[in-house]
């Protein structure tokens, strides 16, 4: 199954020694972890965007409510099963898991389900709250290459077989280095990311409104692309292109590179 690494997050903040002089904490510490957090946000993101987009989408587009919480998650998991995987996971967004812990939560104190506020297990599943569906222009690119924009906003569950879904990493950085710009240092994270459905009868996506693909608009290909969608581009992709040079020579260099890789 081919995958590409082509999913580039970064996050750097300046960190000004005046201003670390100024503080009773670590701010470099401080500053590293935040830059974490954002490209681990970035990275998870675009990660809903992928299943979302690759998996299968369900008919029903009925709302998820205390009332039919059940039904629509046994529905899902039957899904994934009839298509031969083991349906170990549900991404419920916050009023989808708030319905279900009216339904399905805590029966006790010492319920063994109930791992924590945002996971219980039933059915067989781990349903996990989800609050990263509230975007409506998520990006990633897919394993073609091809730039897709997603929108979140109207997906109430995605229920899956881990193996069905691919996420790996081909280069991880985290680092606190001296800046040569300016007196202090930087703190710097960056992943390089393959995302793809592998199988996508085993990932289901509920959405609660019909959100039609063939009238989503039509993702360009480099060679459609404007010279300003190439050089944005190459640097999402860290492809090395001389920003002055003409639509033509920045294309043919992306395309020696693609080649290359």
């Amino acid at each position: 199954m081919q995958v590409s690494y082509n999913n580039n997050f970064q996050k750097s903040r300046k960190i000004y020694g005046v201003q670390a002089a100024a503080v009773k904490f670590n701010i470099k510490e401080a500053y590293l972890a935040n830059s974490l957090n954002v490209t681990k946000q970035g990275r998870r993101y675009s990660a809903l965007a992928c299943m979302a987009n690759e998996g299968t989408v369900l008919d029903d587009t009925t709302p998820t409510t205390k009332d039919n919480v059940v039904e629509k998650i046994i529905a899902m998991r039957q899904a994934v099963k009839d298509n031969h995987g083991q349906a170990n996971f549900i991404l419920a967004s916050t009023t989808v898991y708030a319905a279900a812990l009216q339904v399905l939560g805590l029966k006790s104190t010492e319920d063994p389900a109930i791992k924590h506020a945002q996971l219980m297990e039933r059915f067989g599943l781990n349903i996990i709250e989800c609050n990263s569906f509230d975007k409506a222009n998520v990006k990633y690119y897919n394993y073609a290459g091809e730039l897709q924009t997603v929108d979140l906003t109207g997906i109430e569950m995605i229920c899956g077989y881990y193996e069905a879904f691919k996420l790996e990493d081909n280069f991880a950085m985290y680092r606190l280095i001296d800046s040569e710009n300016f007196a202090g240092s930087k703190a710097q994270v960056e992943y390089n990311t393959a995302m793809r459905v592998v199988s996508p009868k085993q990932i289901i996506v509920k959405k609660k409104t019909s959100v039609a693909r063939a009238n989503a608009p039509k993702v360009k290909t480099i060679d459609e692309m404007t010279k300003a969608e190439l050089i944005e581009y190459a640097k999402t992709n860290n492809i090395e292109i001389d920003e002055s040079a003409n639509k033509d020579v920045i294309l043919a260099a992306i395309k020696a590179t693609k080649n290359n890789n």
